[in-house]
Parts: structure tokens; C-alpha cells; sequence
């Protein structure tokens, strides 16, 4: 017996809309028992684990607000420029294209846990907003890096798939230097918030390991990093069989940089040498090389779902050239962590889409 596509797609959305409730529930009674624990059995153990989770909520509600405040802000400075008909373009990770909407998990089945999740916005949010920011192939992200791709709409929830699905390929390129060094900062950054709630049983413990934090900070703040754009290639999940036990690896295949762009020329795939260099120069010449453990791989933009420049993995291992290879494999970690416990993510409009590029209404 065999069902068409659409009429899966529908079956799919209202088994979700049911067990949403109960899978709201079971992760709301896991807290409860650990809170119950803390006070019967682990007391500050669990009692911290818990107190941890409170804080990473607090962090993202107010994140949330963050964002919602510099969207409105960027709303009305485009309203005011479009009255003077000067529209700025924009190409930083700060732009309202890179902000999007906030949705919640309300659905993750443990069958397919590292394929898919469910969001609690569909086609009546886009009624709400006036725009269709919830559409298929609309990217969804957790802060600046990648999580996944919206592949189906119902009316009040949504379907993403994962990075971590073999079915999703983005195109990424290696990027190393100055890229690396702000992502760096931004998780310094988060313990240091993490660290203003006393977590430690030991006050002065703390206080130190923060205070050696807040130094190491001011070190990397001052270090002269390059920034270098090398290899270019596509990841592609790696969990086919899915339960949460499972390390959502990815798989990079066909990285090298065997023609020239705007970031420079060609390179060979070995050495990292360019090849516009005269020859007499090869043999001396010392480049970096075109991939390299802890290499941040982020999107290009040319695979026509997902902007250029959001963060996707880490390179974790490359695999050693074998004779003929004419490009390089290797695997990587999403820059997404705890993709085990996701509760609140962003949702940016489709490739190409852009709210406030819109004719005037019509009759007016």
C-alpha cells in the first residue's frame, strides 16, 4: 500500500500536533524529578544540574529579547531609509536576514532523532506576520550557525531537517584566523555569563577559575589573527539510524580549490601552493594548507539554502589523500552544541527573500 506524498506529509504534521502535549510533558516531569531528587537523594548535584538548566533558559529568553529589540530597530532604520530612497544592503551576521523569527521544539521522535524535529509556527504565523518567513527550505539557526531546513509547513507546526540528515548538503568553505578567534570569544563569552550565578560549592574556586577566564580573554582579544578563506566543499550527515546516543557527525566530501574566485587564485591540492606563482618561487614557497583540524567551515551561499556566512561545523579529522584524489574528505562536529537538548530556535525566510524589498501596495 503505498500513500502519496502530501497526504504522508499531513498524517506526519497531525501525529506530531498530538504527541507534541505528551513529549511537553515528559521533559517538563524530567526537571521535576530532578528537582525531587536534589531534595531526597543528590541533593546539590542535582540541584545544580538543575539550576544550570534555569540559567540556559534565562540565557535564551533574554537572547530572544535581544534580537527582537535590534530587528525593530533595523525595521524602522529600513522604513526611514526607504523614505529617502536610500536602501543600505546587507551583508553582516547582524542583519534582520540573519535574525529571523524565534520557534519552539514542541516534537522530537527518538526514531529519528538526529533527522528531524518539530517547530510550534506553520502557515498561520506567516498570516500573523504578514510575510512567508515560515516556507519550505527557510533555513533555521541557533544564534549565527546552522541547524537545519524547514522541508515541510502545516498550519501550526513545521518540520526541520537536521544537518546531521544525509539528505541535507550544504556547500561550506573553510574559513581560518580572525573567524576562528570570534567564535572563540563567543563561547568565552557564554561562560563568563554562566559564571555570574554561583554554580561551585566553592565561592572562591569560582572566582578564580573566572577571573583566569576573563584573562585568557584579553589575550586572545589581543592576538593578530589573519583571516584566510581556502577549500571549498559540501557536509552531509552521517546518522542514518538515530537514537540521542548517537554524535551528530558530519562528513565533508569534495574540498579543494582547483579554481580562482574573489578570495584568490587556484591552489594546489597538496601543498596549498597558488598556481599563478611563477615556478622558479614553487620551491621555496611556503603555504598554508587548503584544510586543517579545528578549520571553522561556513556556508558560501551557492547551494540555494542558506546565506553566506552562517557557521556549520569544526573540522575534527581529514582523511589521508590515497593516489588519484583530486579533493579532500574528512568529518566535523555541527558548531551547534547540545543538539540534544534544543528548546528555542530562529528561523530566517528563504534564499532570496527579503521583507522590506517590496513594491509599494497597489492603488496607492
Amino acid at each position: 500500500m503505498s500513500i502519496p506524498q502530501q497526504g504522508a506529509e499531513k498524517l506526519r504534521g497531525t501525529a506530531a500536533s498530538f504527541l507534541a502535549p505528551s513529549w511537553k510533558n515528559i521533559a517538563q516531569s524530567r526537571i521535576w524529578l530532578a528537582s525531587l531528587f536534589s531534595k531526597d537523594f543528590f541533593h546539590k548535584q542535582a540541584g545544580q544540574e538543575f539550576l544550570t538548566e534555569q540559567i540556559q533558559s534565562l540565557q535564551l529568553e533574554n537572547q530572544l529579547l535581544h534580537l527582537e529589540i535590534n530587528r525593530l530597530k533595523l525595521i524602522e532604520h529600513h522604513l526611514g531609509a526607504k523614505s529617502t530612497g536610500v536602501v543600505p544592503e546587507h551583508t553582516s551576521p547582524d542583519s534582520i536576514e540573519f535574525q529571523g523569527i524565534s520557534a519552539k521544539v514542541i516534537f522530537r521522535s527518538p526514531s529519528s532523532w538526529h533527522n528531524s524535529l518539530w517547530l510550534d509556527v506553520g502557515e498561520e504565523k506567516n498570516k500573523e506576520l504578514g510575510f512567508a518567513y515560515v516556507a519550505k527550505n527557510s533555513p533555521v539557526t541557533l544564534g549565527t550557525s546552522v541547524l537545519g531546513i524547514i522541508d515541510y509547513v502545516g498550519k501550526k507546526q513545521s518540520r526541520v531537517k537536521l544537518i546531521s540528515d544525509p539528505g541535507l548538503s550544504p556547500a561550506v568553505r573553510v574559513h581560518r584566523g580572525s573567524c576562528q578567534k570570534r567564535f572563540l570569544l563567543a563561547h568565552i563569552e557564554h561562560m563568563l555569563d554562566s559564571l555570574r550565578t554561583p554554580l561551585l560549592k566553592d565561592p572562591q574556586l569560582q572566582a578564580e577559575f573566572k577571573s583566569h577566564l576573563e584573562n585568557f580573554k584579553e589575550k586572545v582579544k589581543q592576538e593578530d589573527a589573519s583571516h584566510l578563506v581556502l577549500a571549498k566543499g559540501e557536509l552531509k550527515g552521517c546518522c542514518r539510524s538515530s537514537w540521542r546516543s548517537q554524535i551528530p557527525l558530519l562528513r565533508g566530501v569534495g574540498f579543494n580549490y582547483d579554481f580562482a574566485d574573489n578570495e584568490g587564485p587556484a591552489r594546489d591540492l597538496r601543498t596549498g601552493i597558488p598556481e599563478n606563482l611563477p615556478l622558479a618561487q614553487k620551491a621555496s614557497f611556503v603555504a598554508p594548507p587548503l584544510v586543517k583540524v579545528g578549520d571553522l567551515l561556513v556556508t558560501t551561499g551557492m547551494d540555494g539554502l542558506f546565506p553566506e556566512g552562517l557557521n556549520v561545523a569544526k573540522i575534527t579529522y581529514i582523511h589521508p589523500l590515497k593516489e588519484g584524489d583530486y579533493y579532500y574528505e574528512l568529518d566535523a562536529l555541527p558548531t551547534v552544541e547540545n543538539m540534544d537538548d534544543l528548546s528555542i530556535v530562529f528561523i530566517l525566510p528563504p534564499l532570496g527573500y527579503n521583507q522590506i524589498d517590496l513594491p509599494a501596495p497597489i492603488g496607492r
